[in-house]
This record gives structure tokens, C-alpha cells and sequence, in this order.
């Protein structure tokens, strides 16, 4: 007789470790805070068993049974982890579950609002995520969207679940901020910044994962003067009292513009004249110049020159006027 008992004692302690005494299904819910969900527990034995839950729990059964269900109409508790159990607690089989909750907002801006951006210079951008739950769950993409509309991604922040698996706090819902560091170069003046939240929960959770875009900042961005020139723009032989005609163009912002004077004449617009641009103004740079030898031009370090006899003499003035026979000085030259 005790031979008998003690078989039956380990007929079933075996049951119980060597397969799974209950078998939990769905294994894992993912549930949107407030919707319902169900989950059934099952035997292959029959068994009295029950469910604990800070909802929807149901106590231990008064007969045998193969079969119990949980079920909420609501979810609203955040740490919810509803435990299927035989009597005596000699089997627990736990469902995995996460209730998540989807942004109120998502908005990108500057950390310091700095008016028109300068090329090369850093600016802090930050995106701002509120009141979504998992935060480990969540990845912020930072994007640039150019003026066709096509979308390029500056940085990608991944998910922190290692990080708040664990943490029962961070399965509540959370504000989060993300920051990026941005370098505008040119080609980026009229483009927008943007930013978006991802909820990734995994093949359990919607499909695709949902995802919630930020309002876009427009940029407008300072950068220097390029200058496009034509073939021989800067040099070239011509023969006196020749037309010379030359053909350049200058981009930037604000938009440059370019003037000067020649001998005993107007200059016609040209990139001859340059300006530097430092900041947030334009400063003057040394203006070419140049001295006619003969048939053609070379250049002086002068800002201007005096015509004197046969050849160009040095003058202070940025610009000058002729008059007759000499020279006279201008107001400076500015872009």
C-alpha cells in the first residue's frame, strides 16, 4: 500500500515538472489601455483551478476542471499579471501581457529658438513625446524632408526595452524627450525638420506598428555666396576698346548682389566684387583689380589704381571715379 502511494506522489510530481501542468492561451496580450481582454488556462488533467488577477480574477473552482477562462471587460491596471493556478499552488502559469497607450502629442522644436539658422553652425532640436506607455517600447525617428518632399533620416533613437523591461513604473504612461544636434549646410535652406514616435510591441501588437508624426519646422538657412562663372570669366585677353562682357551668377542667402565701377565707364554686373559672409552681415573683402599691360589685364593687390602716364599707381580709396584726366575717390563698394 505505501508502494502504491508513493507511485501515485510521483506519477504526479512528474506531471507537474517534466510537462506543463497548465498551458496558458493566448501565452502573451497585447491590450490598448481600456479595451478588453481574455485568456484561457487548460489541462490535460482535469483539476480544480483559478485565476488571480487584480481584475477579473476568479477563485480556485469547486470541482475538477479542464478549462477556466479570464476575462476583462477594461483593462485599466498598467502592472496587470493575471496567474492561472491549481489548488494548492502546485501549478502557476503567469500570461504575459502589456497594456500600452499611444501618444497625446508628439513635437519637435529648438531647444533655443535661434531665428535663420547659419551653415555649419550646431543647433539642439528636441522631440517631445507625451503620455505613451511602454517607454521602453517607443523609437523617435528625427527626419529631414527637402523641398521635393523626400524624406531622409538624421537619427533614429532604439528602443529601450532591456532598459524598463523590468521597471514596473515605466509601464505607466510617461513624457520623453529626445534631443539631436543639427548642422544646416545649404541645401538645406527650405527644407523642414520633423520628428516621429513608433510603438513597436512586437508581432502581438498592431500591425503595422503605429506611428505618430510631430508638427514640421521650416528652415531657413545663412550661407555665403556661390559664385557660378563662365568659362573665362577671371581671365581673358580682349583688345582696347573692345566690349567686355562677362557672365556670372551668385547664390546665397540673403541673396547677394554685386556692382562696381570701371575706367571712364559703369561696371556691368559681375562677380569681380565680393563680399564675405560672416555671421549674420556681409563684410567687405579685398575688391580685384587689375592693370592693363598692353593687351590684357593682371591683377593688383589694391583695392584701386591711378592711371599715371603709362602705368596703374596704388590708390586708398575701395573704388574711384574718372574724371578727364585723373582719378577721384567713391563711396566704398558694398554688397
Amino acid at each position: 500500500m505505501e508502494i502504491v502511494t508513493l507511485v501515485s506522489l510521483l506519477s504526479l510530481y512528474c506531471d507537474f515538472t517534466d510537462a506543463e501542468c497548465l498551458v496558458v492561451s493566448p501565452a502573451r496580450l497585447v491590450v490598448k489601455h481600456g479595451h478588453p481582454a481574455s485568456s484561457n488556462c487548460s489541462s490535460d488533467t482535469a483539476v480544480e483551478m483559478g485565476w488571480e488577477a487584480t481584475q477579473g480574477g476568479v477563485g480556485l473552482t469547486d470541482n475538477k476542471v479542464k478549462f477556466l477562462r479570464w476575462r476583462v471587460d477594461s483593462v485599466t491596471d498598467w502592472n496587470i499579471k493575471p496567474t492561472c493556478y491549481t489548488e494548492g499552488g502546485q501549478c502557476q502559469k503567469q500570461l504575459d501581457i502589456t497594456v500600452y497607450k499611444l501618444p497625446d502629442s508628439v513635437s519637435i522644436s529648438y531647444r533655443k529658438y535661434p531665428g535663420p539658422m547659419v551653415e555649419g553652425d550646431q543647433y539642439l532640436l528636441q522631440c517631445l513625446v507625451q503620455n505613451i506607455a511602454p517607454i521602453g517600447r517607443l523609437t523617435v525617428t528625427f527626419y529631414k524632408v527637402s523641398t521635393n518632399g523626400e524624406r531622409t533620416v538624421l537619427y533614429t533613437q532604439p528602443l529601450n526595452n532591456d532598459i524598463h523591461q523590468l521597471n514596473n513604473d515605466m509601464r505607466r504612461p510617461v513624457n520623453e524627450s529626445y534631443s539631436l544636434q543639427f548642422s544646416p549646410t545649404s541645401v538645406d535652406d527650405g527644407a523642414q525638420l520633423l520628428c516621429s514616435a513608433m510603438l513597436d510591441l512586437g508581432p502581438e501588437g498592431p500591425q503595422p506598428p503605429p506611428v505618430m508624426d510631430s508638427n514640421r519646422l521650416n528652415i531657413n538657412v545663412h550661407y555665403k555666396p556661390q559664385i557660378t562663372r563662365s568659362p573665362g570669366c577671371f581671365s581673358m585677353s580682349i583688345t582696347e576698346g573692345d566690349t567686355l562682357s562677362l557672365a556670372c551668377s551668385v547664390n546665397g542667402n540673403p541673396a547677394p548682389s554685386i556692382s562696381g565701377k570701371a575706367p571712364g565707364t559703369k561696371w556691368h554686373e559681375m562677380d569681380a566684387y565680393q563680399a564675405e559672409w560672416q555671421g549674420t552681415k556681409w563684410h567687405k573683402m579685398d575688391a580685384y583689380q587689375a592693370e592693363w599691360q598692353g593687351t590684357k589685364w593682371h591683377k593688383m593687390d589694391a583695392y584701386q589704381a591711378e592711371w599715371q602716364g603709362t602705368k596703374w599707381h596704388k590708390m586708398d580709396a575701395y573704388q574711384a571715379e574718372w574724371q578727364g584726366t585723373k582719378w577721384h575717390k567713391m563711396d566704398a563698394y558694398q554688397a
